[in-house]
């Protein structure tokens, strides 16, 4: 730790450099000074903020110096701020304007003004034929070049463009009848924590970056679950108080990498018994499907103390849901799809929620993801949809799917209830054929990501799908239990291809249905009198 402290402190003294010396015509060409005194420190994560963007800069340690790839830089300063044209693998051209151009020297690390007499000299290494820039190019070669102040921040290892101060702290509120969603975008890499005060009722941010003050609609921000109270500006950081009423049961908070946005989530107590839980309240009422899907709801399961199943790592199967579906939701949204998540962060909602929350929504579809597990050696994805038929033996799968039943809620047995379970598989049977469909395209998707045999489409009576009041569909993504596929599992980039397989097999599922209802939608309408 006295390392690290040891370098960030040679980075906060290079900003007390005075820009204005890198601006100085000269002919003379001025070299960084060395810092071989540094002591060896780990490797460390670097961006660098552009009208409130992060841009990630790829890092090697020389000789305990930080270099960023110079193709990251560029690429972070693009097209913003600066045009890059590489007239060869050696030389580029830093254009700023048609007036102001710099001629860089991708081998010497000369950079010079094309029409002028500013020059300056970087300290540039070649790695696998790449090369890479010295840490301090941002804090005195940028300000040369862009005339702009450039400024850094030692507790996140993030450059600005612009004074620290005047970052933007973007928000959003998003208020339904079961729950707000408060999303801070800021600093990818910033640290944060949040402090909840239950006796109190307030709820403190406080995230290792300092910015602008917001706007006065963010200061005055109230709704019914909560209320900014203060908004407090101290070097390097920022900090953010909130009161939250009657109306709160729960508070939690999930970084939604996705989105770069931190998620601060108020659940109200009919979040998760929703008042219009349309499994227990309401009668089924079958609504013939548009051969469309616009609304998908997205089900991660598990969550909170239910932890799903556990990898030999001890990865739980709760956070790759969670994971997974972020990306899905993420891939579909920029699709044009509206999505809807049964859980945003970790949090336990019950099975017959679940089904709620989702009929509450008027959705299209439905997806629940999950991982598998055995105790034997397995493999593979496979993908449920729903069947009306109990049956006397239930896989390993199935029992484990449904066990939350018994462990967290309690059923029903009444004659009521039992009159509603079946009107409600009454209705289900007519979304069966559709589930089928979707489970289909599901599992070829997955069959072609794992590249394993195919473990095929199943059908099973899962709690989780039944008086579902639209197709629906459990995914077993792969097994945790098996040591490859955790390995797998937690790789952002399996994660991602799992997310374009599911949304690729939707797409899939919507033009088969719209073409299977186009005759019908096209037909005229019946003219005549009746016979």
């Amino acid at each position: 730790m006295a390392v690290s402290k040891k370098l960030l402190l040679v980075f906060a003294l290079l900003l007390l450099v005075p820009s204005g010396i890198a601006q100085e015509s000269t002919q003379k060409i001025t070299q960084y000074a060395p810092a071989t005194e540094i002591e060896a420190a780990p490797p460390l994560d670097f961006s660098i903020i552009i009208n409130s963007r992060v841009r990630p800069l790829k890092t090697v340690m020389e000789d305990t110096i930080p270099y960023f790839l110079l193709s990251s830089v560029f690429k972070a300063l693009s097209p913003n701020v600066i045009t890059v044209n590489m007239t060869d693998s050696t030389h580029a051209e830093l254009m700023i304007s048609e007036e102001e151009v710099f001629n860089f020297n991708l081998k010497s690390g000369v950079i010079k003004e094309k029409e002028g007499d500013r020059t300056l000299a970087a300290d540039i290494i070649w790695k696998e034929n790449k090369p890479y820039i010295r840490f301090d190019f941002f804090t005195r070669a940028l300000p040369m070049i862009l005339s702009k102040e450039v400024s850094f921040d030692s507790t996140t290892n993030t450059f600005f463009l612009g004074k620290h101060a005047e970052i933007r702290l973007n928000y959003k509120v998003k208020v339904t009848p079961q729950y707000s969603v408060l999303s801070l975008l800021f600093p990818a890499r910033s640290r944060y924590r949040m402090e909840e005060d239950k006796e109190a009722k307030t709820v403190r941010i406080v995230i290792n970056s300092q910015f602008r003050k917001p706007d006065a609609e963010f200061l005055t921000l109230s709704n019914d679950f909560f209320s900014v109270l203060d908004y407090k500006l101290e070097p390097s950081r920022t900090t953010i108080t909130m009161s939250v009423t009657d109306k709160v049961q729960t508070v939690s908070k999930a970084f939604d990498r996705n989105f770069n946005r931190l998620r601060v989530y108020f659940y109200s107590p009919e979040f998760y018994n929703p008042i219009t839980d349309t499994l227990n309240q309401a009668l089924p009422i079958y609504k013939p499907t548009s051969g469309s899907v616009h609304k998908v709801i997205i089900d991660p399961g598990h969550g909170g103390q239910d932890e799903g199943a556990i990898g030999p790592k001890g990865i739980m199967e709760k956070d790759i849901t969670l994971a997974v579906a972020y990306k899905l939701a993420g891939t579909l949204k920029k699709r044009g799809y509206e999505v809807i998540m049964t859980r945003y962060s970790d949090v336990f909602v019950p099975l017959s929620d679940r089904t709620g929350i989702a009929n509450t929504n008027n959705g299209d579809i439905f997806i629940s993801i999950h991982t598998n597990a055995s105790t034997r050696k397995a493999a593979g994805a496979e993908t449920y949809y729903l069947s009306l038929k109990g049956t006397q033996t239930v896989s390993d799968t199935v029992a484990f799917e449904n066990r939350q039943l018994s462990k967290g809620e309690k059923a029903d047995k009444s004659k009521k209830n039992d009159l509603l379970f079946i009107l409600w598989d009454m209705a289900q049977t007519e979304y069966l054929k559709d589930s089928a469909l979707l489970a289909e395209q599901i599992q070829n998707a997955m069959n072609d990501l794992t590249g394993i045999r195919n473990r095929g489409v199943k059908q099973a009576n899962l709690v989780v799908l039944r008086g579902m009041n639209m197709p629906g569909v459990l995914v077993e993504v792969a097994f945790i239990s098996n040591p490859s596929e955790e390995a797998r599992l937690v790789q952002d980039s399996f994660q991602q291809r799992t997310a374009t397989a599911i949304a690729d097999s939707i797409d899939r599922y919507k033009k088969l249905q719209e073409e299977r209802m186009k005759p019908a939608l096209e037909a005229p309408p019946a003219t005549g009198t009746p016979q």
